[in-house]
């Protein structure tokens, strides 16, 4: 009976994540594992630079990504309309020319 119980909570977590709300079908019927690929494709590629924050590979991979939105028709709501949010970042880097040396 105890281990029912236990159970009870990961029985109710599944039966909800199985039931989709009538106006996200659409959306979920429409990922394809095909146009996952690709995306995936591009924004794992080598042009991209690793996405590294501040880098032109991350400001590609944000342009891509606000480029799938607008294909979606999804409203924009960051910065003056876009699908952007500015924000700062504080950005260090090793010098190239540091080394750790082992005694």
């Amino acid at each position: 009976m105890h281990r029912l119980l236990l159970l009870l909570p990961l029985f109710s977590v599944i039966t909800y994540a199985q039931a989709i709300d009538p106006a996200s079908k659409t959306g979920y019927e429409s990922i394809k594992a095909g146009n996952l690929k690709a995306n995936l494709t591009v924004l794992a590629s080598d042009s991209l630079e690793g996405r590294e924050t501040s880098y032109p590979g991350q400001k590609k991979a944000a342009n891509y990504i606000a480029d799938i939105f607008k294909n979606l028709n999804l409203k924009a709501i960051g910065d003056n309309g876009t699908y952007f949010q500015h924000f700062d970042v504080e950005v260090t880097r090793v010098n190239p020319e540091t080394k750790i040396i082992k005694k």
